[in-house]
């Protein structure tokens, strides 16, 4: 996703599908602030205080990447996800029933719906 921009981001939030240790290797090598979902985030309040120090280098990648985005930080940047609209198209899709494309290659699957 971020190796077709024309610049190189400062930093960016992603969902869960892009946790890969890959991925989260590939942006920490090019020292891009990643903030990247490892997995379905529980939607309740917790008393419990974000995490604080230094992140630990015996955790996997994507360990780090659990820890960073539990952060005070981590916590503000990926709450800004849930204002953009995929989530709303996510949602739609779900209440229709549609959880894969019909259609097959590129040109087909974008006129289905995005």
């Amino acid at each position: 996703m971020t190796s077709q921009l024309p610049r190189k981001p400062k930093g960016f939030t992603a969902d869960a599908a892009y946790a890969g240790e890959e991925n989260i290797a590939y942006h920490k090598k090019r020292k891009i602030e990643a903030y990247i979902a490892c997995g379905r985030e529980e939607y309740t309040f917790s008393d419990d205080p974000p995490t604080m120090g230094r992140i630990l280098d015996g955790l996997t990648m994507q360990g780090q990447m659990r820890r960073k985005i539990r952060t005070l930080k981590g916590q503000r940047l990926y709450a800004k996800r849930k204002a953009i609209v995929e989530s709303v198209t996510g949602q739609i899709k779900h209440v229709i029933g549609l959880r894969q494309l019909n259609l097959h290659r590129h040109p087909k699957v974008s006129a289905e719906g995005s």
